[in-house]
């Protein structure tokens, strides 16, 4: 198992011999196989544990990878949490409100240690046998060929890179790891309960599958989604250069969309619905809407997506805007740019140093920023969008991550006016914003401008 997870490691780009790991430790025997395998390797491990206030055995694993922790001189944060609680409030699954908790903890934990200077990441410890079930459980979904990709090597959230180093491992593997080498693990009782859809699918679907149809299903099914991620990739590059090809300044030239292939023109107009404002909810069958009205004659036609968004084709232009019903999009807007000539950010600089921050602009340093957006500097002005409050905003200061909730209530902006406050986001992470009626605005702090400056983005209130 070491050498697959080495070898996934380079592959891949996962780590570099001074990164220091935020772990994610449960104490099963997945995250305590990644523990000590990342501490064979020579990693620095922060283990955070996350107690969700589900089960009467929970402090017994907290003990448990605290003890752990103790016994190796790991550090270990242990975070309680009421899950069930934070579901209602916010109408979601246990689960959904689970993996919030967990990575609002992770990405807390990374914050400081990337405060103290140390270049971080977060990681997880998903199997291939996990990939599988991912795979399986999306495609009785009817999910789309993104998502028979499954979970990816890395991936950012809020700001850190998310890394799989044992992605590649099979679950058997693991447990023939933690035999040779005497290690103890703690059991979640609920994973054994079929009545979650996961779980059913690992204990009754899989191996009836196996036994039925295919011998070697995991391994088919995690074939899949490599194959499948490698085509999204090049779809992901194709749809970029499709993009600049149909943009014509803020609308879409509808006779250069017909060019593409109907694959590509759903990925182009999701791009734009996305940079509209709208990153979610946006079914197939909205999309295939889209794709009958553009081939259609009559002169104009309007196609109504979730949230108060819309796209209107009209004659050979293609607009998705948010209508005044919106709710997170009331006449709001925001310019982006990035600077990058020399003259120009020293000039910046030495305005800001002598006069102060402009009232109506967030000046932050535009690589502090497209590290913590996970894109290149170049792509900010197409990753920020402008929009409403959610929920799980947070922003970046000084005392490291809060809430956008928690936020808006120390800035004194009455609970009636917080639908008014405009946000430049990138995600769930809020760059700026700004309440219109007393004028109020805050910017992530972590990513103002320093002496080390050589390009800066702006973003601006209009």
């Amino acid at each position: 198992m070491l050498d697959k997870v080495r070898e996934t490691i380079n592959k891949y780009g996962l780590l570099d011999k001074n990164t220091h790991v935020v772990l994610g430790l449960s104490g099963g025997p997945d995250s305590v196989s990644l523990f000590y395998a990342l501490r064979e390797l020579g990693y620095e491990i922060h283990a955070v544990h996350v107690d969700h206030g589900l089960r009467e055995t929970a402090a017994r694993d907290a003990d448990f990878v605290q003890k752990m922790c103790a016994d190796t001189g790991v550090p270990c944060r242990v975070v309680t949490a009421d899950c069930a609680g934070l579901a209602k409030e916010l109408g979601m699954t246990t689960e959904e409100a689970g993996r919030k908790i967990r990575y609002e903890a992770f990405c807390e934990e990374a914050d400081r240690i990337r405060e103290a200077g140390h270049d971080v990441k977060i990681g997880v410890a998903h199997n291939a046998d996990d990939q599988a079930e991912t795979v399986l459980f999306r495609l009785m979904r009817g999910t789309g060929p993104d998502g028979l990709a499954g979970m990816a090597h890395k991936r950012f959230e809020g700001g850190h890179e998310v890394i799989r180093p044992l992605l590649d491992v099979t679950r058997a593997e693991i447990e023939a790891y933690c035999r040779a080498n005497d290690l103890e693990y703690m059991t979640d009782e609920t994973n054994e309960v079929p009545g979650y859809t996961r779980n059913s699918i690992r204990l009754e679907l899989l191996p009836f599958m196996r036994e039925k149809y295919n011998a070697n299903i995991s391994e088919a099914l995690c074939r899949l989604a490599a194959i499948a991620g490698e085509d999204k990739d090049y779809l992901q590059q194709q749809t970029e250069a499709a993009y600049e090809q149909c943009l014509r300044g803020s609308v879409l030239d509808r006779s250069s969309l017909l060019e593409f292939h109907p694959s590509i023109r759903r990925r182009v107009m999701m791009k734009a619905i996305r940079l509209a404002g709208l990153t979610e909810d946006v079914t197939y069958e909205r999309l295939q809407a889209i794709e009958e009205a553009l081939g259609r004659d009559t002169a104009t036609r309007t196609i109504q997506l979730p949230r108060g968004y819309e796209v209107v084709i009209a004659f050979d232009e293609v607009r998705v805007k948010a209508t005044e019903d919106a709710k997170d999009a009331r006449e709001r807007k925001i310019l982006v740019d990035v600077i990058t000539d020399p003259e120009d950010v020293r000039r910046i600089l030495q305005q800001i140093k002598e006069q102060g921050y402009p009232e109506d602009t967030a000046v932050m340093d535009a690589d502090l920023a497209a590290s913590a957006c996970g894109v290149p500097a170049e792509q900010l002005q197409e990753v920020i969008v402008c929009r409403g409050r959610q929920p799980g905003d947070f922003m970046f200061l000084r005392g490291g991550r809060k809430t956008i909730k928690k936020l808006l209530g120390e800035m004194k902006i009455p609970s009636d006016r917080r639908e008014n406050v405009t946000f430049a986001a990138r995600g769930s992470m809020v760059l700026a914003l700004s309440e219109e009626t007393s004028g109020k605005r805050r910017y992530a702090e972590t990513l103002r401008i320093n002496d080390k400056t050589l390009r800066i983005l702006t973003v601006k209130f209009v």
